[in-house]
């Protein structure tokens, strides 16, 4: 994730199975790090420099949210 995210949300993914597959919920900063990540959620909120790394990840397999 990018950005600030309430707790509760981040509570209610964290962990939770997908066809056999535990969710890890991350928040991301540097563009090394979002590379390895399978889907990314920008919070609206999020700075300008973080929502930069969106466009840096539109060649990558990273399905953005």
């Amino acid at each position: 994730m990018l950005g600030s995210v309430p707790e509760e949300f981040l509570g209610a993914l964290a962990g939770r199975l997908v066809k056999g597959r535990k969710i890890a919920v991350q928040t991301y900063t540097r563009l090394e790090d979002v590379r390895r990540c399978h889907v990314l959620f920008v919070v609206a909120d999020a700075d300008p420099s973080a929502r930069a790394l969106v466009g840096e990840v539109e060649s990558l397999p990273v399905l953005t949210v």
